[in-house]
């Protein structure tokens, strides 16, 4: 902490001396001397000790004075005895220093106004014109300087992006600075260089960043085996390190990383849509389809063998491959040089690392989410509204505070890059419009499904039940079959998302499989197609191309229904999210399953979240509705955990267990008198977040000169003080003030048609309670009238009564001083 001060002071003293206005009208004796009293000093020596810009020569700085008079026969160095200079600044020394004062005022100003992208077009020694922009910002410029190393930081902080600007690495650096001290974090910056020296020097930057990216898609442990596959292939076949017939491939156009020996890929990983393919080349009994998927880097490594062989066969047919100038020296040196292959390791997996050593020491990181959670609080808190942000960061997998920035903000460059797999492409005039884009793109996808509770929702709604059927697959038949509820179809899909059941294709492969399909049938009509229920299965009578239909006969003879060729597409395709456990999804499965056979760009769908909204979720009955679910929804029973359990459900007679990759937002209004509370059992299941009122964003709205933001904080105290925090007034309710035109108008609406309701709901009708609440310009005593028979009756005749004051007689300025409130302005 002291150093960490005294590297501070180090810059107040630089920026002391040398302050913008003498920066702006600095002489040429101020800029170099040989007393080092001179800004060239400062920059590079006295204040080494806040980051180094690098030695090398005096015209670095452009201009200088010289010790001795030299003399240069370089064309691009003038002199005039006194002072030499680069011959791009001007004619004269003069001249020379006046072009290079306006770029070390202009890097000042970038750095101060932290505008690091105009830092680009300087023409002045890169590290000295970033040293500038650190010395004279407010500590939102690291003070790292070179290139290579901001790149190197940055990849070991688990940056992958392909923008390698100076603005795009520093801002990225400073995010990972978190809490710590700005130099010490600086220090660490570079300590990661020292200690961890680059065992191939002639690397290049972008290249290095490409295979860094690449290898952060899959594991440390998947990396390790695809390498040691390669050099596996490299050590069987003898091959020379500088073979014509090899190249390693790593294009900057897709994510692909190959091993290629004469003119075909023999190992390949790529990244597509989310999911990583491996591939491998087979060319034993034939040579056309000699590319083969596998679903995982440990099928790829069984098949080492067939690779072994026919790429024994590529080189023995070829002298020299014909992509030899696109070979990356990088991935080269990676597969050869085993210290520079754990050194390119270390930087793609340090954070990786590091956070299964934080993972040991905290039960539970920033960004996790419980699968079950229960926002709760008093009407008008934004409890539904926020469901949606909540919803939206399970989902992208990110910190909420992301999600509200980008509300603030805005900001949809971000939430392009957060929601990547969604088309967010505006234009929107609010960030809620951005995330709500987002929120009915996820609803199509079939990643998210809002419900809610009420007193007549059942188990046969939320899990199975026995349901009439209308359907157009059942040609307009009237059927009645057992179906999934919201919640049992939504776990299906999640499951087959986890357990790897969900298959991609492109588009184009659907048209290929289909026709084989085809022919195979028209060969054999008689073939049968199994069912996952055991012992059934069913045939194809018919397939109508025309109408795009798949008529089909149940074992028991049925022929009520067919299968449509569109659906099945889109299912093949991943454009849809489909129930493949229910219904006609079991004959769907098994027409996939063999289509399956077919496909030559099989591979697993990425890992998805879902998440089912349930709004009011404490207006049902709740363990009429959930049943014997209500165990499985615990975390550590969840399919795949260690205490995971399934049950056998009452209609289907399935198993069903709830996977882990499904969550739950409930919703729950705690002022609800028309609804029990949750029980016990529920409550130990679920986390639960406040939502309590936010007065801080009524700020600045005024009505009538009061400030609405002290208007609700006044009307809550004194709520919580008769009744209770659960009968507090949400924020929401005065939001419309905001922006209203007519402010008045609008607080005459609220109060008029939602506050006083409520408030008389709370109060059982007590008015009296209201006027202790909201002052006497809205409630008053009533006035005394005889309308009983004479009678000594003290209770009735002691007894004080008020009443609400009819609306038109309402002087909403007046009430409001008489509420206690004082006016802002």
């Amino acid at each position: 902490m002291e150093t960490a001060l005294k590297l501070a002071e180090l810059k107040a003293a630089f920026l002391k001396e040398w302050p913008l206005e003498r920066l702006e009208k600095m002489s040429l004796e101020e800029y170099s001397n040989t007393e080092q009293t001179s800004f060239c000093y400062w920059l590079e020596y006295k204040t080494r000790p806040l980051g180094s810009a690098g030695g090398g020569s005096s015209f670095n700085h452009g201009i200088y004075k010289m010790k001795r008079p030299t003399k240069s026969s370089k064309e691009s160095q003038k002199n005039d005895g006194e002072y030499a200079w680069q011959a791009k600044y001007g004619e004269t020394a003069a001249e020379a220093f006046k072009n290079v004062r306006q770029i070390i005022y202009a890097a000042a100003l970038a750095g101060k106004e932290h505008r690091l992208a105009d830092l680009a077009d300087l023409d002045y020694g890169e590290a000295l014109r970033r040293k500038i922009a650190f010395l004279y910002s407010d500590y939102k410029v690291v003070n790292t300087f070179k290139q290579e190393d901001l790149v190197l930081a940055a990849q070991a902080f688990g940056y992958d992006g392909e923008d390698l600007s100076y603005s795009s690495l520093n801002n990225y650096l400073l995010a990972q600075k978190g809490e710590q001290d700005f130099f010490a974090f600086g220090e660490t910056l570079w300590d990661w260089k020292t200690k961890n020296p680059n065992p191939y020097p002639k690397a290049n930057i972008e290249a290095e960043n490409r295979l860094i990216k690449m290898l952060r898609k899959i594991s440390r442990a998947e990396a390790s085996l695809l390498f040691n596959l390669m050099e596996q292939v490299i050590e069987k076949l003898n091959i020379d390190r500088n073979d014509p017939r090899v190249m390693y491939s790593l294009p900057k156009s897709e994510p692909v990383l190959a091993l290629i020996i004469g003119q075909r890929q023999v190992l390949i990983y790529k990244y597509e849509k989310g999911a990583k393919i491996y591939q491998h080349i087979d060319t034993r009994n034939f040579m056309e389809n000699w590319l083969h998927p596998v679903a995982n880097i440990e099928e790829l490594q069984a098949q080492l063998p067939v690779i072994i062989a026919s790429s024994a066969k590529e080189l023995e047919r070829t002298k020299k491959t014909s992509f030899a100038k696109y070979n990356v020296a990088e991935l080269e040196e990676a597969v050869y040089n085993a210290a520079y292959k754990e050194y390119i390791f270390d930087l793609a997996y340090a954070t990786e690392e590091e956070n299964s050593k934080q993972l040991e020491k905290l039960p539970e990181q920033r960004s996790h989410f419980p699968n079950n959670q229960i926002l709760f609080g008093p009407p008008g808190t934004g409890k539904t509204y926020n469901s949606i942000n909540y919803a939206l960061a399970i989902l992208a997998g990110v910190d909420l505070e992301e999600l509200n920035a980008i509300e603030k903000e805005n900001n949809l460059e971000k939430a392009q890059q957060i929601f990547s797999e969604l088309d967010l492409e505006g234009p929107f005039t609010t960030g809620r419009e951005i995330l709500r884009a987002a929120y009915a793109q996820y609803k199509k996808l079939g990643q998210i499904q809002f419900t809610t509770f009420h007193q007549s929702m059942s188990y046969e709604d939320f899990v199975e039940g026995i349901k009439p059927v209308l359907e157009e697959e059942s040609e307009g038949n009237l059927s009645y079959e057992i179906k999934a509820g919201i919640f049992k179809q939504l776990a299906q899909l999640a499951a087959q998302n986890y357990l790897g059941e969900n298959r991609l294709h492109a588009e184009s492969s659907f048209d290929a499989a289909f026709a084989k399909f085809l022919a195979a049938w028209e060969a054999d009509p008689n073939m049968a197609f199994s069912l996952r229920r055991a012992n059934s299965e069913f045939q194809i009578y018919a397939i109508d191309q025309e109408r795009g239909r798949i008529h089909f006969e149940k074992a028991s003879g049925s022929r009520t229904h067919y299968l449509r060729i569109a659906t099945l597409k889109e299912i093949f395709t991943s454009q849809r999210d489909f129930n493949l456990k229910e219904g006609l999804g079991i004959y769907y499965q098994s027409i996939l399953n063999a289509l399956e056979q077919y496909a030559t760009d099989s591979k697993i769908e990425a890992p998805k979240n879902y998440v089912l909204i349930i709004d009011e979720i404490n207006r049902g009955n709740i363990s009429e509705i959930l049943g014997e679910l209500i165990t499985l929804l615990e975390e550590d029973k969840r399919l795949g955990q260690k205490e995971s359990l399934e049950i056998v459900l009452p209609y289907s007679k399935d198993e069903f267990s709830v996977p882990p990759n499904l969550y739950i937002i409930g919703t729950m209004n705690r002022a609800d008198r028309s609804v029990e509370a949750l029980d016990a059992a529920l409550r130990r299941r679920f986390s639960f977040v406040e939502m309590p009122p936010r007065p801080e964003l009524l700020e600045n709205t005024l009505v009538y000169g009061y400030a609405m933001e002290k208007l609700l904080w006044t009307i809550n105290q004194r709520i919580e003080r008769l009744l209770s925090k659960d009968h507090l007034i949400g924020h929401s309710y005065f939001l419309p003030i905001k922006n209203a035109e007519a402010p008045e108008k609008e607080l005459a609406l609220v109060v008029q048609h939602k506050i006083l309701p409520l408030l008389q709901e709370y109060f059982y009708g007590d008015f009296g309670k209201i006027g202790l609440v909201l002052g006497q310009g809205f409630v008053r005593k009533e006035e005394e009238t005889q309308i009983f028979a004479a009678m000594d009756y003290e209770p009735l005749m002691e007894e004080e009564r008020f009443q609400l004051i009819p609306w038109a007689e309402v002087d909403l300025e007046m009430a409001l001083a008489q509420l206690g409130l004082e006016k802002e302005a």
